[in-house]
């Protein structure tokens, strides 16, 4: 399997598959530590995006990375697998995000400002820990594309059909 960044709509069907639970037995496989790599060289040469998830890339998994730590500093990336949020916070923020797999779109989501959530370290190690702003904002996206959605699906109406417009205009101006 070839790794590469998918992209909306020419990608849509797999961009909507969730992505496999990851197994100790799998963690361990010459090509998840092949992928793993491939997938942390592919963030670092696209520049524009803090994260990116397996299924962004090609890679049925559930495993994404992230380039910045909480404080917006950009890190060496560190991989969460089989990430789920267990708490949404009750107060939510609206903020513009893009995605790397709907280049040139901007959308204003409203996301919690807090979340509690569970992920698995490369060796295996089960983390409970919690994400404010910004740090919650891009894992909340992030365990989205695993399941198989986009920030669209999280726009207000109004932007909805806005998105086509908006998407049409960006494929005539590439």
């Amino acid at each position: 399997m070839t790794l590469r960044l998918l992209t909306y709509p020419k990608d849509a069907t797999a961009l909507r598959t969730p992505g496999k639970g990851i197994t100790s037995a799998m963690r361990e496989s010459p090509e998840f530590l092949i992928n793993l790599e491939a997938m942390k060289t592919m963030l670092v040469e696209l520049e524009d995006g803090a994260a990116l998830a397996a299924t962004q890339s090609n890679w049925s998994a559930q495993l994404f990375i992230l380039s910045q730590d909480e404080n917006f500093r950009a890190v060496e990336p560190r991989v969460f697998i089989n990430p789920k949020i267990t708490k949404l916070g009750k107060k939510k923020v609206k903020a513009s995000e893009g995605c790397l797999s709907l280049p040139g779109l901007f959308l204003d989501i409203a996301r919690s400002e807090e979340i509690e959530w569970e992920y698995e370290t490369v060796s295996g190690e089960k983390v409970a820990a919690t994400a404010k702003g910004y740090y919650a904002r891009a894992i909340m996206h992030e365990i989205n594309h695993l399941n198989g959605r986009l920030m669209v699906d999280d726009a207000p109406p109004a932007q909805k059909l806005g998105v086509v417009k908006k998407w049409l205009a960006v494929q005539r101006d590439n």
